[in-house]
């Protein structure tokens, strides 16, 4: 316990105290264990404490609290001592009374023993209440850091915009000159400096965290302290000034560093407690999760999001100073060969080989990305577009000769690479990575392992204009909300089955109000990733439906079903939006089932898993969607929690013609009834079919035989109610 002469204590009130206690002529004292003046009278003689013998420390310890002082010789006059002890009896202050000439025995100050146990015990609650306040203050500025460091970020902008003010955070909260944050692999340096006080060495200090500092946190994978500049070849005297740094290291997930959050502070500065090392470690897993939402997990690349960002900043930089840029779109050959031959794992072998060969051919001011399962693109800042394919060829040869090893095997494969231009002219970023998306689907009919270049005029492009025309039509949708919600009933064979169950679908209206089908704009959004967006439309506008009208619909409704592309599974932001939507949902969750398409699934299968299982946790369903299409399908069902197997409608069509359709069909029943899961067939298109289907014991039918598509506003207010099982 530390007493200082700082603590509130009000000794007018124990001097007054005193007064009445003792003989008249006695002046008061206090002083801490060390000597040092706490409180005295104004007359009080403190030249007499000088005299103090040095062992009164030992001669105080004998002392019995609230017993008689100790008289202490003096040349002014007459001096006694009374201990103040701590909780463990061990003296920290001494009380002293002070007279003038001789006189007055020690018995004539019996109180002075006694009010010094008082004081001790107010000393203490005041020092403690001190102590209190500090860690209070202390946690409370941790606790602001930490509140005001938002990671829950959507897109990659968000991100780059979190982990700067991230930085600025632990500069501003810890009190430090500078902070400094590096994600070498990523191209991610960011540096902060205090708003008060300038850092003259902040270059130097930042190349060092980025160097020499990196190295050795990644070497040791731990956090680094360096405190005492001797003996540290990390901390470097630069102008005279002196630094210390506190560095920790930000994981991925194998639990290896990847990255460097650093704060660093001038020697005048107090030194780096554990609890700044363990705060600074909690500001590194925020960063690590802003992370994860703008990079990809396999790769650790930019991610789709993080394309689109940065083309648009290439895009406006390119109008303003009239630069050129070149955007690379690379899709690997028959990487699905790969997968279904050997296995997934070894597919992404090959993407994480062909990111890390991306990454070390290009420059250091060059964007590489993955956007997809077997797609990737780079962004070659300021780089004509000729310059852009000579270099696209360079990486083509490159990939090709790219050897992987895997297990007892080495694998091998092949890229086609569209490039295009991001020039002032550039109608829009999105429309020049659709550009070289399109040349890269030229290359790959072309037969594989090529190189096209887009211009304008092209006759294998022009195949894809109108999708382009329909991906402005979509967005030009999304902007004015254009879009409604139709739906398709869904059937039940058995009596003994739940009632009516409808599937959600969407529409789009175009500017003349007529109905856009689906064939016309999905295979356009689903090219140019926009099935997020259309997704998220959906189940907003479903769920606030839904809301709205539960007293209306729950009674009629036993199950509807929305559905989620691949896309959309693949956004790490995706599953926690679609709980926070959940959350707010007024609707029974068990009547709400997702379905995702068997390939979606298979493509990523244990994200896919983890995924449905949170989503299961809030009650809802899920449907695996055109199943059965072949039977090595089965093997991944134990991996997914599904409730519902949709059979793939190419197949229902067939089973009253063709015996191997039926003979599938009944396969897929026959697995599914062991695993306790019901079965949708799709494409009924006629009695025959649906009789057909009875006869192998599908639970559901769905197809025009069934019910047409219609708003979602008649299904659930017009028809619904009252609907049984079909008859016989």
């Amino acid at each position: 316990m530390t007493i200082t002469p700082h603590c509130e204590i009000d000794f007018s009130s124990y001097r007054e105290l005193l007064g009445a206690l003792l003989p008249s002529g006695f002046l008061i004292a206090v002083t801490d264990a060390g000597g040092q003046t706490i409180w005295h009278d104004s007359e009080f003689p403190l030249g007499a404490l000088s005299s103090v013998p040095a062992d009164l420390s030992a001669t105080l310890a004998g002392v019995t609290v609230g017993g008689a002082p100790i008289p202490v010789r003096s040349e002014t006059g007459r001096l006694f001592a009374s201990p103040v002890t701590d909780e463990t009896s061990k003296h920290y202050a001494v009380l002293w009374a002070f007279a003038p000439g001789e006189g007055h025995p020690p018995e004539a100050l019996r109180w002075l023993g006694t009010v010094a146990e008082h004081l001790g015990k107010d000393l203490m609650l005041n020092a403690e209440l001190d102590d209190m306040a500090s860690e209070l203050s202390e946690r409370y500025e941790e606790l602001n850091l930490v509140y005001h460091t938002e990671d829950q970020v959507n897109y990659f902008g968000e991100g780059w915009a979190a982990l700067n003010q991230l930085v600025r955070n632990c500069c501003d909260y810890l009190d430090v000159g500078l902070a400094v944050l590096v994600v070498k692999e990523k191209g991610i340096l960011i540096s902060q400096q205090s708003r008060d006080r300038t850092v003259p060495d902040a270059k130097l200090l930042t190349e060092l965290v980025q160097d020499r500092v990196f190295g050795s946190i990644a070497r040791k994978n731990a956090p680094l302290i360096v405190d005492d500049l001797s003996g540290s070849d990390l901390v470097a005297n630069w102008q005279g000034n002196s630094y210390r740094l506190l560095a920790t290291p930000i994981f991925d997930d194998k639990e290896e560093t990847i990255g460097v959050l650093a704060i660093v502070n001038s020697y005048a500065k107090p030194r780096f407690a554990n609890s700044d090392k363990n705060l600074v470690q909690v500001m590194a897993r925020k960063a690590n999760k802003i992370l994860h939402v703008s990079y990809d997990n396999l790769t650790g690349l930019v991610n789709r999001q993080g394309l689109d960002f940065i083309a648009n900043e290439l895009l406006q930089d390119a109008r303003a100073l009239g630069m050129t840029h070149t955007v690379l779109h690379i899709d690997i050959d028959q990487l699905h060969v790969i997968n279904d031959t050997i296995c997934q794992e070894a597919g992404d072998a090959v993407i994480r080989s062909m990111a890390a060969y991306l990454r070390q051919t290009t420059r250091e001011t060059d964007v590489v990305c993955r956007i997809g399962g077997d797609e990737m693109a780079v962004l070659l800042r300021r780089c004509p577009l000729e310059r852009g394919a000579e270099l696209a060829d360079k990486l083509r040869q490159g990939i090709a000769d790219l050897v992987v090893p895997w297990e007892d095997r080495t694998l091998t494969t092949t890229a086609s690479i569209g490039v295009a231009p991001i020039e002032a002219q550039t109608v829009s970023a999105q429309a020049a990575l659709a550009a070289a998306e399109l040349a890269c689907d030229a290359a790959k009919e072309l037969g594989n392992n090529r190189v096209h270049r887009f211009h304008t005029g092209d006759s294998m492009l022009m195949k894809r204009h109108s999708e382009m025309e329909a991906v402005g039509r979509i967005q030009s949708a999304i902007k004015d909300d254009r879009f409604e919600l139709f739906a398709q009933p869904i059937a039940p064979l058995d009596s003994n089955a739940a009632g009516m169950h409808l599937e959600v679908l969407i529409r789009l209206i175009g500017l003349d109000g007529e109905i856009v089908p689906p064939g016309a704009f999905i295979p356009a959004a689903e090219r140019y990733h926009l099935m997020p967006e259309l997704d998220r439309w959906v189940i907003q506008s479903l769920f606030s439906e839904l809301s709205r009208n539960r007293s209306q619909i729950q009674d009629q409704l036993d199950l509807i079903s929305v559905n989620l592309s691949g896309q959309t599974l693949n956004e790490q932001s995706f599953g926690q939006w679609l709980a926070e939507a959940l959350g707010r949902l007024d609707f029974p969750h068990s009547r709400i089932c997702f379905e995702i398409t068997e390939t979606a699934a298979v493509a990523n299968l244990e994200d896919a898993s983890a995924f449905m299982r949170t989503i299961k946790q809030h009650g809802c369903k899920f449907a695996l969607d055109d199943f059965g299409s072949g039977l090595s399908s089965f093997g991944y069902l134990r991996s997914l929690p599904v409730d519902f197997l949709k059979i793939d409608g190419a197949i229902v069509k067939e089973v009253v013609n063709d015996p191997i359709a039926a003979s599938m069909v009944a396969a897929v029943q026959q697995v599914a009834a062991v695993m306790d899961l019901e079965t949708i067939a799709e494409f009924v298109e006629s009695d025959a079919i649906k009789q057909k289907l009875r006869e192998i014991g599908v639970s559901y039918v769905q197809g025009y035989a069934i019910g047409r598509p219609k708003p979602l506003s008649a299904c659930l207010y017009g028809e619904i109610a009252g609907s049984k099982a079909l008859s016989a």
